[in-house]
């Protein structure tokens, strides 16, 4: 990795129809100068790791990538999807991915596919190969607990379809699965993604990271996550001294297009806003007030934003130390041939799975991706 590199922002998405020049301007915008590009899987198209590699392509020396597990796995074999995985890792790392982005811990993931409990048998293969690879893994799991009351989730969230109830997964259940996979596999690499959602429990969080010393967090909103944050500055604050190497930068840039998945340009506002709260928090000490702007934050109470005011070094292991030491310093070369029959074989389930439900299948962007790389 180049050494003027300060700023590595290890928790951004895209895919198409996002168009690659306008998500590198607002990624450039923000400051970042490397990235770690997350594809999420469960979308219509199923899987977005070919469109992060093509942004890789582009910037082989500053863009990881993490691609996702196959999906199709828990309608076709759930009970073996630690099987099914160990292979897609392969391939994932073949195709020059850096590590796996997991999704599997949110409850509208659970909800939507039938997931084995992560503690179960039907994982154990995979946990088992991950660990023994220090393949790097950066795993939602569960959300902020207010999505289980009716009455403290936000006006988005519940719009958003994230409130939940006695049909989805518990937040504790996925915790106690989480720890027990983290008991029996001590050494895996893992960076659980917006503070574990735990920002409002911290002397929790700091049991789960003395008891587990190779895990790390991000510090990836939700704003919820920085409203807990500011509510005891001082505690805030001796966490992230007592923990200055075990927490990694990130955004969520992209995340909110990606979801809709129809947009082909970023909300140039709200990234920049994410951007600009993250920084304040960390780098100011002044108290600002923040409000609800349309745009990122839409329908939020006001809150007081209380900085940590963090000096130059714990600054420089959270936005760019700890994500390589989790990483690697370079990211991994692209394969084209390896993209390319990825392409070609999401394509093929694409058709199939569409055919089975009586649907017309969304080919689109696997074929911009293989038009794509013709161009290499």
């Amino acid at each position: 990795m180049n050494a003027n590199i300060r700023r590595i922002d290890g928790h951004v998405h895209f895919a198409r129809p996002i168009s690659i020049e306008n998500f590198e301007s607002i990624l450039q915008k923000t400051g970042a100068q490397a990235a770690c590009l997350l594809a999420l899987p469960g979308l219509a198209r199923l899987d977005p790791t070919p469109d992060i590699l093509c942004v890789k392509l582009r910037r082989p020396e500053t863009v990881f990538a993490f691609g996702c597990l196959d999906c199709t796995v828990y309608e076709r074999d759930p009970l073996h999807c630690g099987r099914h995985f160990v292979r897609r890792a392969k391939q994932l790392l073949a195709m020059g991915c850096d590590g796996i982005k997991m999704l599997e811990g949110k409850p509208t993931m659970r909800r939507a596919f039938p997931i084995p409990d992560f503690d179960s048998p039907a994982w154990e293969p995979f946990w088992a190969f991950a660990e023994r690879t220090r393949l790097p893994i950066l795993w939602h799991v569960n959300d902020p607990e207010q999505y289980w009351n009716p009455e403290a989730i936000s006006v988005y969230a519940k719009s958003s379809g994230w409130g939940y109830d006695e049909n989805d997964v518990n937040n504790e259940a996925q915790y106690r699965q989480v720890r027990a996979v983290l008991e029996r596999h001590p050494r895996l690499n893992i960076t659980f993604a917006h503070l574990f959602f735990l920002s409002a429990y911290l002397p929790r969080l700091s049991e789960w990271l003395d008891a587990f010393p190779n895990m790390r967090v991000d510090l990836t909103p939700g704003i919820g996550l920085y409203e807990n944050l500011s509510k005891n500055p001082d505690e805030s604050r001796a966490f992230f001294a007592r923990y200055a190497d075990r927490i990694q930068l990130g955004t969520d840039i992209g995340g909110r297009t990606v979801i809709g998945g129809t947009a082909a340009e970023l909300n140039e506002k709200e990234s920049m806003r994410r951007i600009d709260i993250i920084n304040s928090f960390l780098e100011s000490t002044d108290e600002r007030l923040i409000e609800a702007d349309g745009n990122y934050l839409i329908k939020t109470k006001p809150f007081l934003l209380r900085g940590l005011g963090l000096k130059k070094e714990p600054l420089d292991q959270i936005c760019c130390k700890n994500f390589l030491a989790f990483v690697g310093d370079d990211p991994r070369i692209v394969n084209i041939p390896a993209i390319r029959r990825a392409c070609r074989r999401l394509r093929r389930t694409l058709i199939k799975r569409a055919k089975s439900r009586g649907e017309t299948p969304d080919l689109s962007a696997v074929e911009q991706d293989l038009l794509y790389l013709k161009t290499f």
